[in-house]
């Protein structure tokens, strides 16, 4: 078994955690993992749903040892998987735990997750469809989504299907190169006000620059709740980026907190992220995170920016490379 410590970690390096123990077929004891679920309540209902996402696929087994997690994993095979999360959960995030274990069997396995499909914690299925499965495909790695239906936090009802295929030998040496830029920006609204998305669009306009032309409001009209996520698109050569913010509405007690004035510091966050990236071509942490996960899976070292990928998983390698 493998001991890890989620001490001023975050709940990524849990979910990440977990998701290579499965890959792997390693055993793993994070310890303090409790003590990111208390300081991320919101996360709290994203973790049950991967136990009993675990539970019900047969991947193993999870229990809770004085604050720390255990994850006994069992080996799964391809399947057409039909999953289904709460409206306080994370589609996503449950996708993103098995996903690297999928990627590495030897047949295609589908996906089909109910649930928030747009969450502020976790991000919208864009920000993987349209960004990091591009990432993912010069890896070596395929992987496609299609959303059915929004969910939006706190009401969920929305629904993605999500493909994995066996991982192929990588052929690019390099992952990022080109000129960086940005394209446009997207704001989905549902339950809001046509005069509420008119300022994040105008907002969006200001912060990025960006032609009246290149951003867009789009209502969701078959949704089951409140909601709002702002997307901005941009590109690195041939590389797609997608930056994102989404409105809290609820907490994870299921209260209602939305705060406008809050949405708008975060539309300013995202567009200082993005702008960073079309000055310098930098990467969000989270996405370079997400990739170096996926690093760990690659035994070829088949592209320029494996080693800093592998030294951006930091202690996750333990997992797959003890000692």
């Amino acid at each position: 078994m493998r001991e890890l410590n989620a001490l001023h970690k975050d709940w990524l390096f849990v979910r990440q955690a977990l998701s290579l123990s499965l890959a792997f077929g390693v055993p793993v004891r994070i310890a303090g993992a409790g003590a990111v679920l208390e300081k991320n309540p919101d996360c709290i209902p994203v973790f049950r749903d991967i136990v009993r996402t675990a539970d019900s696929i047969g991947a193993g087994t999870m229990a809770d040892e004085g604050g720390a997690i255990l994850y006994s994993p069992a080996t799964i095979t391809p399947a057409n998987f039909v999953l289904d999360t709460g409206p306080l959960s994370s589609a996503i995030e449950v996708m993103m735990f098995l996903l690297p274990a999928l990627c590495l069997l030897d047949f295609r396995s589908v996906l089909a997750v109910s649930g928030v499909t747009h969450s502020p914690h976790a991000g919208p299925t864009a920000y993987f469809k349209d960004g990091l499965f591009h990432a993912l495909e010069k890896m070596g790695f395929f992987c496609s989504m299609t959303l059915r239906r929004f969910g939006f936090h706190g009401s969920g009802g929305g629904l993605f299907e999500a493909r994995a295929y066996p991982r192929e030998t990588a052929e690019v040496k390099r992952l990022f190169q080109g000129p960086c830029g940005l394209e446009g920006a997207r704001v989905f609204i549902s339950g809001l006000t046509s005069a509420a998305g008119a300022r994040f669009r105008d907002a969006l306009r200001g912060l990025t620059g960006l032609a009246e032309e290149s951003v867009s409001v789009i209502e969701v009209l078959d949704a089951d709740g409140p909601g709002v996520s702002a997307q901005i698109h941009g590109r690195s050569g041939s590389m797609p980026a997608v930056f994102w913010r989404g409105g809290i509405f609820y907490n994870a007690s299921g209260d209602f907190v939305y705060d406008e004035t809050e949405f708008f510091e975060e539309l300013t966050r995202m567009a200082e992220e993005a702008l960073r990236f079309a000055e310098s071509g930098v990467f969000g942490d989270r996405f370079m995170r997400e990739l170096a996960v996926f690093a760990l899976l690659c035994p070829d070292g088949s592209f320029e920016e494996s080693e800093s990928l592998l030294k951006t998983a930091g202690t996750l390698r333990e997992i797959v490379h003890p000692g």
